[in-house]
C-alpha cells in the first residue's frame, strides 16, 4: 500500500474537487445577477432615452411659445396705431395675424401640457426579456442554492468521518509503539533463564 498515492488521491478528489464546485456555483449565481442587472438596465436606459427625447421636445415648444408672444408683443405699436388711425384695413390684418399667432401659441402650449404630463411607456420587449432574465436568474438561484446544501450536508459527513479518524490517529502510538518489543524482551528474558533439560548452555 502507497499511503502517499492514497493521500494524494484523497486531496485531489477530496476537497479541491469540492471547493472548485463551491467557486463554479458562486460563480454561476453571480453571473446571473449580472444578466439580470444588465436586462433590467437595458430597459432603463431605453425609458431614459424617451424621456431625454421628450426633454428635448419641450425645450424646443417653449423656445417656439417664447418666440410667438415675442411677435405677438410686438405687435402692439401696429395695433394702437391702426386703432388710433381709424385705419380698418391695417387693423384687420394685424387681428388676422394676431388670431393665427394665438392659434399656434395655444397649440404650441397644449403640447406641453400634454408632454409634460404623459406617462413614458416601457418598450414591451425589453420588458419581456428582463422578466424572462429574471426567471431564469430564479431558477440558476434555486438550482445552485440545492446544490450548495448538497456540498454543506457532504461536508458536514465528511467532517465527521475525519473527525473520528483524527480521533482514531491519537491511539497510533499504543498500535505502533515498542510494545512488540516488550512481549520479545519477555520471551528473550523467559528463554534465556529457562532453558529446557538436556540443552547444554
Amino acid at each position: 500500500m502507497d499511503i502517499q498515492e492514497i493521500l494524494n488521491r484523497a486531496k485531489a478528489h477530496g476537497i479541491e474537487a469540492v471547493t472548485a464546485a463551491v467557486e463554479e456555483l458562486k460563480w454561476q449565481g453571480q453571473q446571473s445577477r449580472q444578466e439580470v442587472k444588465a436586462a433590467c438596465q437595458a430597459y432603463f436606459t431605453d425609458v431614459e432615452e424617451k424621456e431625454a427625447k421628450v426633454k428635448r421636445r419641450l425645450a424646443d415648444l417653449a423656445r417656439q411659445e417664447a418666440e410667438i408672444k415675442a411677435k405677438i408683443s410686438a405687435m402692439q405699436p401696429g395695433l394702437v396705431s391702426a386703432t388710433v388711425a381709424g385705419d380698418s384695413g391695417t387693423f384687420d390684418r394685424i387681428q388676422n395675424d394676431l388670431a393665427s399667432l394665438e392659434a399656434q401659441r395655444a397649440a404650441v402650449a397644449t403640447q406641453i401640457q400634454l408632454l409634460s404630463s404623459a406617462p413614458l411607456p416601457g418598450d414591451l420587449t425589453l420588458y419581456k426579456a428582463a422578466e424572462a432574465q429574471c426567471d431564469t436568474s430564479g431558477e440558476v438561484s434555486q438550482r445552485c442554492m440545492a446544490e450548495l446544501e448538497d456540498i454543506k450536508a457532504f461536508v458536514r459527513e465528511q467532517a465527521k468521518a475525519w473527525d473520528r479518524l483524527s480521533d482514531n490517529l491519537r491511539y497510533v502510538t499504543f498500535y505502533t509503539s515498542g510494545a512488540a518489543d516488550a512481549d520479545m524482551v519477555k520471551v528473550y528474558e523467559h528463554f534465556k533463564n529457562h532453558r529446557p533439560a538436556g540443552r547444554p548452555s
